[in-house]
């Protein structure tokens, strides 16, 4: 389903048109122009210099709200609360993961439910 077609859970955010995306192996934002504008987003990626690399590129994110950077493994979704997010992105991340199963099941978690 594409992200322009998802609907917020939390309705205070559906009122307005966003949604709440986690994005795993966020790299260098490669997919912030498909999000739809003011979307909220958490990041989850390994890279230790991640918040100095958006501190020096301000217009990358600019059309999305950063709600949090977690820099852990992508493997690694404990931060990440349960039910808290409408969708999840991982375009580059599947490769270097060595347990698929348990992180389809740690995204499952923290997706909200589909009614």
């Amino acid at each position: 389903m594409p992200l322009d077609e998802i609907l917020s859970a939390d309705w205070k955010l559906m009122n307005k048109g966003l949604i709440r995306i986690l994005e795993i192996g966020f790299r260098t934002g490669e997919n912030l122009k498909y999000y739809p504008k003011n979307s909220h987003l958490v990041i989850v990626d390994r890279n230790r210099y991640l918040h100095s690399y958006l501190e020096s590129n301000p217009h990358l994110t600019s059309s999305v709200q950063i709600k949090k950077v977690i820099i852990s493994s992508s493997e690694n979704l404990t931060d990440v609360p349960d039910n808290s997010v409408d969708a999840v992105v991982g375009t580059f991340v599947l490769c270097s993961v060595t347990e698929i199963d348990l992180l389809l099941k740690d995204i499952k978690r923290v997706l909200v439910p589909v009614s």
